[in-house]
């Protein structure tokens, strides 16, 4: 996260922030303190389809400013459902050609989808991969 530092600074100069969050219940912990820089960025392991609100509090030689209204929400992306109507495209499959097209999921786990990846499998073998990075809803 990133956000600009305070116009009005009580004096003194800023010493640091403070990174809080509240992990869906309704109090804040401290995430991070001691951040001498106007961003962030942390490993930690978010809950998908969970929202999550954030806070910054600056801090000078008085101590730490009151955030109230410095507040961010952010719900943590899911992996999405799976694509619907996937189906043979018969104007394209022939003797060494296949074609199929199918529709986005329902859901994208609420990050927009990026790409496709195209699997097979003959009889009882595992799936192989026959192409990564499709775009659109269709290939051959």
């Amino acid at each position: 996260m990133t956000w600009t530092a305070p116009s009005v600074v009580g004096g003194t100069a800023v010493i640091d922030y403070r990174i809080s969050w509240d992990q869906g219940g309704s109090s804040y912990a401290v995430l991070a303190t001691g951040i001498t820089t106007t961003s962030y960025s942390t490993t930690a392991t978010l809950t998908a389809n969970t929202v999550y609100k954030f806070k910054v509090e600056s801090r000078n030689a008085y101590g730490y400013s009151t955030s109230f209204s410095n507040e961010v929400s952010i719900r943590a992306a899911a992996v999405p459902t799976a694509p619907l109507s996937l189906a043979n495209n018969a104007g394209v499959t022939a003797s060494g050609i296949v074609g199929v097209t199918w529709s986005a999921p329902s859901s994208d786990g609420g990050s927009p989808v990026i790409d496709y990846q195209i699997m097979y499998k003959t009889g009882s073998a595992a799936f192989s991969i026959l192409a990564n990075g499709i775009t659109g809803t269709s290939f051959s």
